[in-house]
């Protein structure tokens, strides 16, 4: 049984998905999908089709259930939840200024995939752009970081011990990397999509200690430590067949009056970027704005906060790596 197979009978997934009206189909508008024409559908049974195909893709509204996501609607559509699909819906629905803050009776238009069985009990289709290309690449990119690093004469041997680790971890055989890279289709695009992050990161971490012929900052080794340990938990999910992505709930709530704060968007992001400074760069946002507000994370270590009156507040680590279920809530206390 494909872990794609598996994962579409979790509770968390239909539990969250309210009733949805349907109606007509009619075809997509698909100069709105823009330069998104390398993302494709894979459906049950490994069959392949570009969403810009205009005589394979059709469309049809959904009605938005009270507290209803996109993510929980796209189950009720047969379609696997990632971020991939998500980009796709948005560019179906250029009328939707914020994907956020949906009210019921809103209409959200999903693709339509013909002789599909939309139940619980069906395969869903999968929608991705990540599972186009191996992590080839970034594996070349870390041996020859490593490789290098341990040649330079200049570097300190604390930091020449870090990248032969490296080499462990994300290069040689049976390293996390390479089961990650067995089992792309199964885990899907987010979870391929964050272990090619971490290991990019690592790489350019890697080089600019090799290019300034000097020692790992602490932070960069701070980094290294957390995208490591990110791509570790991705490739134990492979491994154990269990889904990558963690439900995260967080209610904003007042510290002094110890009551929820609405209307707040979430953002997080990799701990990895955040201790090396370039968090900002690279924040998403949840799904939902609070309380509570929900988002999806593939496990690894983050940082999570909110903006009131212009700044950050309730900043704060979220340790995904050794979440037992698939959902997480967090209480984000407030001035």
């Amino acid at each position: 049984m494909s872990f794609m197979s598996r994962w579409h009978v979790c509770p968390i997934l239909f539990a969250l998905a309210l009733p949805i009206a349907l109606s007509s189909t009619h075809a997509a508008d698909l100069t709105l999908l823009g330069n998104n024409n390398q993302i494709r559908a894979i459906l049950p049974g490994g069959e392949s089709r570009s969403l810009n195909d205009p005589n394979t893709l059709s469309t049809r509204p959904l009605i938005v259930s009270p507290n209803d996501t996109v993510w929980d609607m796209l189950p009720t559509a047969g379609i696997e939840p990632n971020a991939d699909a998500i980009g796709v819906i948005q560019s179906l629905n250029p009328d939707i200024a914020d994907f956020r803050r949906l009210r019921p009776g809103d209409q959200v238009r999903v693709p339509v995939f013909p002789n599909l069985d939309v139940t619980r009990n069906s395969p869903l289709v999968f929608i991705d752009s990540e599972l186009r290309t191996t992590l080839d690449h970034e594996t070349a990119s870390l041996k020859a970081a490593a490789t290098a690093m341990m040649a330079q004469p200049t570097i300190p041997a604390e930091t020449k011990a870090i990248a032969l680790r490296i080499q462990q971890d994300f290069v040689a055989d049976g390293s996390s990397l390479q089961v990650i890279e067995n089992h792309r289709a199964e885990l899907g695009g987010s979870a391929v999509r964050e272990a090619r992050q971490n290991a990019s990161l690592v790489s350019d971490l890697l080089n600019r200690s090799i290019s300034g012929g000097r020692a790992l900052t602490s932070e960069e080794m701070d980094a290294i430590s957390v995208a490591s340990k990110n791509v570790q938990a991705i490739a134990e999910t492979a491994s154990h067949q269990t889904n990558p992505n963690v439900e995260v709930i967080v209610r904003t709530r007042s510290a002094s009056r110890n009551e929820d704060v609405p209307n707040l968007e979430v953002f997080s992001v990799n701990r990895a970027y955040d201790v090396i400074g370039s968090g900002e760069a690279h924040k998403s946002q949840f799904l939902s704005v609070s309380s509570p507000a929900r988002g999806i994370l593939t496990r690894g270590v983050w940082v999570i906060w909110t903006v009131q009156s212009g700044s950050q507040a309730g900043r704060r680590e979220l340790d995904l790596t050794t979440v037992d279920t698939g959902q997480a809530q967090v209480d984000m206390l407030l001035p």
